[in-house]
């Protein structure tokens, strides 16, 4: 049996583990940044998105701590270092106050700060980008992408300092590469995805019995973070609806032991009339 069957063929409460873990997306970012923790695929995303072929990516690091001795601290989604020593912070937003100008700000400072060293001079301080990649379009003029520069309003001309900040329209599935990448983040089926690494690590994930094992202990932050936005998605209604089946058991065989109907109230969170209703044997 394959390890594909072998997931599929799970019952019970893993069963419904697994069929929450199907409906995860590249938009939910506990699970994007497990998919990318590997860095050829962090440099294929950095590839599309500045459209540079022949970036090569040489250290990648999801769920990054990058620390702030004197105030907010964060965790970056993805930091990455590319062959040329620019540095990268990758963040996925479904929410668009997660993507507010100044969350931008604030991770560029970061990045400054815990990239510099204490006698590299100020002219030598690296190239940082960082990306939103946004569930929605952040800006909504329709374009794929949003850059954003630092300019001499004056002068109209680039400051040129080094810092580039980059906003990515989740909703653009226009024919480019970018496109089509943007396609593959909704996407939750391993097969139709346009890349097929991506795919492939999607698929491991999803459905390989090591990936699977790799996942368990990270739902609940998923569960906690992605799943919180709302029905639209289908999976905050799945979660409900599985565990008010699994409270219905409970209470039918604590009902079968005569339990008092307050106390199984208290145990199952299922509410007196709904236990009422499914011990006159009617569909609660």
């Amino acid at each position: 049996m394959s390890d594909e069957e072998l997931v599929k063929s799970e019952s019970g409460d893993k069963a419904f583990f697994l069929e929450c873990l199907k409906e995860l997306c590249l938009f939910d970012d506990a699970f994007m940044t497990v998919v990318f923790k590997e860095p050829e695929l962090a440099e294929l995303l950095l590839r599309i998105i500045l459209n540079k072929p022949d970036l090569t990516v040489i250290e990648c690091k999801p769920q990054n701590d990058v620390k702030n001795l004197y105030g907010h601290s964060a965790r970056l989604d993805i930091f990455a270092k590319d062959s040329a020593g620019k540095f990268y912070d990758i963040e996925v937003q479904r929410e668009t106050a997660g993507a507010a100008p100044e969350r931008a700000r604030f991770n560029s400072s970061l990045l400054d700060a815990n990239i510099s060293k204490a006698s590299e001079e100020y002219r030598n301080f690296p190239e940082t980008y960082v990306i939103f990649i946004t569930e929605s379009d952040y800006f909504k003029r329709n374009l794929p992408l949003y850059t954003v520069e630092r300019c001499v309003l004056e002068l109209n001309e680039q400051f040129n300092d080094g810092a580039h900040i980059i906003y990515v329209n989740g909703q653009n599935r226009d024919n480019t590469d970018l496109g089509r990448l943007m396609a593959d983040f909704s996407c939750k089926e391993p097969d139709k995805f346009n890349f097929k690494k991506l795919g492939e690590a999607t698929r491991y994930y999803k459905y390989n019995t090591k990936g699977v094992d790799t996942m368990s202990p990270i739902m609940e932050t998923i569960m906690e973070r992605g799943v919180k936005r709302g029905l639209e998605h289908g999976l905050e209604q799945g979660l409900e609806q599985g565990r008010k089946e699994r409270s219905k058991e409970l209470a039918k065989g604590m009902l079968d032991d005569n339990m008092p109907i307050e106390q199984i109230a208290k145990y199952t969170k299922l509410s007196v009339e709904e236990i009422k209703e499914l011990a006159n044997g009617k569909s609660a």
